[in-house]
């Protein structure tokens, strides 16, 4: 657990690195290595397969390493569900306040210890921005089906809305199978 707690501040570090590096392209071999010149420690066994760093107001590639490799999204994909989320609050369908409550897949889902995930209790709800808070710090799968749900409660309906939204984004080697599930299709 600790180690998944770690990955995501890593991937936290990444982002906030964008931040703060000059807008010029950096030298570095490895991403691990602008970590550690930013001055992070960092073990090697938290060097990512692949990584892209650009300047935020233009989208200039800073740096990138393996940027075109293809690798399983893993949760990366529930960043998609996020996407649809806000985008549904910005067309008024709920807001951040509007309330959840688990049901039974929910419950299911939460229990099972291969994925990443936060306990669910029976009876217990949660507001769309806790649900948010929830699938981005701990990852939880659980609270990705939540949101989804409440985007659109069926399945299939689901997995099109995001394979319509990633179309819509240029991601033509991505195929999505449900809130937690992309994968990255051979060329």
């Amino acid at each position: 657990m600790k180690q998944k707690i770690f990955k995501n501040w890593l991937i936290i570090i990444f982002v906030a690195l964008i931040a703060i590096i000059p807008a010029t392209p950096l030298k570095a071999e490895r991403a691990i290595d602008v970590a550690r010149e930013k001055g992070f420690k960092l073990e090697e066994k938290y060097q990512p397969a692949g990584s892209i760093i650009t300047e935020i107001n233009t989208g200039q590639i800073l740096w990138q390493e393996n940027a075109n490799k293809l690798l399983p999204p893993a949760s990366m994909s529930k960043l998609m569900t996020l996407l649809l989320a806000y985008e549904a609050i910005g067309a008024g369908k709920f807001n951040i306040n509007t309330v959840v409550a688990a049901n039974k897949k929910h419950l299911d889902i939460s229990s099972r210890h291969s994925l990443s995930n936060n306990k669910i209790l029976p009876g217990a709800s949660y507001t769309v921005s806790e649900l948010i808070d929830l699938i981005i710090v701990p990852s939880s799968a659980a609270a990705t089906y939540m949101l989804a749900d409440l985007i659109e409660p069926n399945p299939d309906k689901y997995a099109a809305l995001l394979n319509e939204k990633a179309t819509a984004l240029g991601m033509t080697n991505t195929t999505y199978y449900n809130a937690t599930i992309g994968v990255i299709n051979k060329y």
